[in-house]
Formats: C-alpha cells, structure tokens, sequence
C-alpha cells in the first residue's frame, strides 16, 4: 500500500537532500578546476627551483653569505610571481562560480518552493545585489572570501620557502629539495609541500561553495519570511560528521537568527526552509490555490458551520471564529505539515554498531553516548566546539559513572 502523500515541509526536506548530493558533485567539479589551474605552474616551479638551486648549492650553500641569501631572495621572488599567478587565475574562476552558483541556488530555493507547496503564490527571489553582499560580505569560517583568496598565496610561498632552506640547511641535494617542495610522481605528488597548499584551496573551495548555498537559500527564506518560519539544519549522514554539525542535525532556528552552515571547514551541512502553513493560507494576501483565497475563507466557514451542526446558532462570533480557525488550521497541518522530524544524525548514529559509533565519537565518547545516556548536543559547547574529556567529566559526571568510566 502507497503511504500517505507528503506533507510540503516533508517535500521540501527530500527534495534539498537530493539536492545537496548533487551540490557536492558540483563542488568536486570546481575543486578539479581550481587544483587543476593551480597545477599549472608546478613544471615551471620544478624547473625554477632546480636551476637557480643549483646556482646557490654551485656557490656554497645555505651559509655562502650575503650573495647566496639575494640568490635566494631572488628565487622566491621569482616563484612567488608564478604561483601568484596561478592563485589569481583560481581566484577569478571562484569569484565568477560562486556569483553564478549564488543565482543558481536563489532560483532553486525560489523553485522548488513554488513547486511543493500546493498554493499558487509569488514567491519573491533576492536581487543580484543581495546575493552577491550575502556572498562575499558575509564571513564563514571566520573570514571574508576576498580575506581567505589574499593569504592563500603569501602562506603557500611561506611553505616553499621554509622547505627549501630546511632542505639547504640538512645538506640535502638540489633533486631532493625540489622533491620536497613539488613531490614525487610515484606518491601522484602527494608528498611535497605543495600539496598543502592544494589541500588548502579544495577546503576553500568546498567551504565556500557551502557557505554560497547556505546565503543564497537564507536571502530566499528571509525575502519570504511572512510563511517561512524557521531554517532546519541538515547534517549529512556518514562517519565523517563533525560533532557540532551531529548536534545541530534537525535543530531549527529562526529566519535571521540561530547559526549556519558551514560550521567548520569542508563543512557539508545544508538548510532546509519550514513553512509555517498556518501563516500561508490565513495571513498572507497573494495567496490562491483552486480557489481564491475568498472562496476558500468561505468554504473553512461552510467545514466550521457544517461540523457544528445545530450548535452554530448559538455560537457567539468569537466561537465561530475560533472554529473558522480550526479549519483553517487542519486544512494547513494536513496539506503544509510542520517541520518533519526525519532521521536526525543522533537517531542514525544509534543505529550504528558500537565499533562505528566508537570509529565516529572515539571510544570513551561512543561509551558515553551508548551507556552514558549522552545526547551528542552534550558532547559541545553553546559555540559549538567539542569539549574536552575533562571538560565532559566534569560537565558530566553522572554519565561517566553511568559508563562505569
């Protein structure tokens, strides 16, 4: 047998979490792309730090003096330029991603609102302008995206140059320092320094993509906040959830109020707009389905009048208002619903075995969550950062002694 049609707020949470498979799809293609422009200047970097290196080794090495220090001041200057170049050309194909992703994300949100919801209503989308504020003025992970794009290459020619003059100092050979710095084809490079730096662009790359989503949908909850009244954190289900983004899986917070997404670095936490349907079909005036909004008033006063029955007569009008209002009310709780509980991460977690809980949590936490009778929302603070062992003991004490820890 079929189950029950969804409820809109059901709908909408299936539907951003299709959604967001595809996103991260997406992210890995810009990940691809900004590695790959980043890589272009690796054969270039080889072959710079290879011959001025060997001029520097040819005249004495790191402690030649004043001579080999402007020689090694030169070629830093001269990698610093052609990584530089490399970051400004990642950084311009970010910038145009994420100002077209942001529009993306705007149109979907503003889509698939129209498509659940069971009402004909103009759903009003942020301008350009919003978006790109939203985007690029608001901070994630503690900085603004034009802060994150500035340091990446000082710190990535940093970390050159701390290798090649700890290479230098160990005696080591003008091949050995480059394999430290670019890597080696047998490890795909994944052993040099510079795979650092790529590390560090793909998280800013996919925490930047996350922080997009997150802004685009919010400009589009708080452009609708008349019938959207909260945003639901959705936390992705899999062993590689953060603790803070396990505890605020299924948490709804308030349009402009209450954290988001992302809530650390590679976060892959997504929201989801609540529609308050009380809200949609009594308060708001654009609002029409099949029927006007008229005839609609009219019928949830013929439901009211014929489920009295005789009593209607002798209702004062503020009963009869009140009945009105509980048509109104089932009609929006059996059509919109309210925030759907789902399968939260904790309910997942718990479902796990023991050995993956402890994988996920870490021993003694997974025997706190098991026998302890924790919540992970216990596990950190009010900002969200895990807490110490210690932390949680005292904190916690009663659970510890419940673990037998």
């Amino acid at each position: 047998m079929a189950g029950a049609p969804l409820t809109a707020n059901e709908e909408l949470l299936e539907r951003t979490l299709a959604h967001s498979v595809q996103v991260e799809r997406y992210k890995a293609g810009v990940v691809h792309r900004v590695v790959e422009l980043l890589n272009a200047t690796e054969d270039s970097l080889a072959e710079q730090l290879t011959a001025r290196l060997e001029r520097i080794l040819d005249a004495g090495g790191f402690d030649a003096g004043p001579v080999t220090t402007a020689r090694l001041e030169d070629m830093l200057q001269v990698v610093g330029g052609l990584r530089a170049e490399a970051y400004a050309a990642a950084a311009g194909y970010l910038r145009e991603e994420l100002s077209v992703f942001a529009a993306y994300e705007a149109q979907w949100q503003t889509a698939v609102l129209r498509e659940t919801l069971i009402v004909e209503l103009s759903v009003a989308a942020p301008t350009a302008e919003v978006l790109h504020a939203a985007v690029f003025e608001r901070p994630f992970a503690g900085a603004v995206f034009e802060s994150w794009v500035e340091s990446m290459p000082a710190a990535d020619v940093e970390r050159i140059s701390r290798a090649v003059q700890v290479g230098m100092a160990e005696g080591q050979t003008t091949q050995q320092i480059v394999r430290r710095v670019v890597g080696t084809r047998a490890a795909s490079y994944a052993d040099g320094v510079a795979e650092v730096s790529r590390r560090s662009a793909e998280t800013l790359v996919r925490t930047g993509l996350n922080h997009v989503a997150t802004q685009a949908r919010e400009e589009v909850c708080r452009a609708n906040a008349d019938i959207i009244e909260a945003v639901r954190w959705v936390s992705t289900l899999d062993g590689r959830t953060t603790p803070v983004c396990m505890a605020r899986d299924g948490k709804t917070f308030p349009v402009r109020e209450g954290p988001r997404p992302p809530a650390h670095p590679g976060c892959r936490s997504s929201t989801v707009p609540v529609i308050d349907g009380v809200k949609l079909v009594g308060d708001r005036p654009a609002v029409t389905d099949v029927r006007t909004r008229r005839q609609r008033e009219v019928d949830f006063r013929a439901e009211a009048k014929a489920q009295a029955g005789d009593a209607w007569g002798r209702m004062s009008e503020k009963e009869r208002r009140a009945a009105i209002a509980r048509q109104r009310e089932t009609w929006a709780q059996q059509h919109i619903g309210q925030a759907p509980k789902g399968l939260s991460y904790e309910d997942w977690l718990r479902r796990q075995s023991s050995g993956f809980q402890d994988e996920v949590l870490g021993p003694t936490r997974g025997r706190l969550f098991r026998e302890g009778g924790l919540r992970l929302e216990r596990f950190t603070d009010a900002s969200g950062k895990t807490l110490t062992l210690e932390q949680l003991r005292k904190a916690e004490s009663a659970a510890f002694t419940r673990a037998e820890l």
